[in-house]
């Protein structure tokens, strides 16, 4: 058993270089950051990245987010892979503009750095960290199925075809005791889209019927909302892999 099997962590928002935003070769990139999530496509962290730019953009628009959906620079690591490897959502704010001279050098001094910048990064910093804190905990989407493979009872996903076997049925359960849960959304991408692209206002009801809508075809989730407009990440119906005996 190590610290992970007792801790208790919502998000890990690792910042490493954005103290610059002007590039080695000349080129300046002042109203972006980058952040790095690891896969797979609906990771803890890779749904986290995506709350990132919704937030960040949402309450600091002058930034934009960019999101890299890699662990990492280019077989380079930073303090956020450990929380990400053990299970944690985790991501990685970067400047998009980095002087690599500069870095891990005498020549990483503060005369280099830009104090605007930085303090750019920490307004979609705070921003997120302040939504992720108000906000009411993500729903439940899980249940217990039968595998249709090996008979056994395991969790997974309580998204169905519904009644027809042709519509999308999806359930969840609340969590936490929350007193000003004003109701939640489910969302929908195709399974080829980075972002989430439409969304469906629900309520305070535990399920969502799409009809004529092939869970095949698509990825779906669901989030709590409070009645000040603060947002849980979204509950991704992930697909579960099937088990052989």
């Amino acid at each position: 058993m190590g610290w992970w099997d007792k801790a208790v962590i919502d998000a890990v928002l690792n910042n490493d270089i954005i103290g610059n935003d002007v590039a080695g070769n000349g080129r300046a990139a002042g109203m972006a950051v980058r952040v790095f999530s690891d896969d797979p496509i609906d990771s803890g962290s890779r749904t986290l990245a995506r709350y990132v730019k919704e937030i960040g953009e949402r309450y600091v628009p002058a930034m934009t987010v960019n999101l890299v959906f890699r662990a990492d620079r280019f077989s380079r690591g930073g303090d956020h892979t450990p929380f990400d490897r053990a299970g944690f959502p985790a991501v990685r704010f970067t400047t998009t503009a980095e002087f690599y001279a500069n870095q891990h050098s005498a020549s990483d001094t503060f005369a280099n750095a830009s104090p605007a910048y930085a303090a750019r990064v920490a307004r979609v910093n705070a921003a997120v960290a302040a939504t992720l804190a108000l906000a009411p905990p993500a729903p439940d989407v899980l249940t217990k199925i039968k595998s249709s493979v090996t008979g056994l009872e395991v969790t997974g996903p309580n998204l169905s075809r519904g009644k027809s076997g042709y519509d999308a049925l999806l359930k969840w359960k609340e969590q936490g005791d929350v007193t000003d849960l004003a109701g939640f959304a489910v969302v929908w991408r195709e399974s080829v889209s980075p972002y989430w692209q439409k969304e469906f206002w629900v309520g305070p009801g535990k399920e969502f019927r799409l009809a004529d809508v092939s869970i095949d075809d698509i990825v779906l989730g669901v989030k709590a909302v409070d009645k000040e407009g603060n947002e849980s990440p979204v509950a991704v119906y992930r697909i579960v892999p099937r088990l052989v005996p």
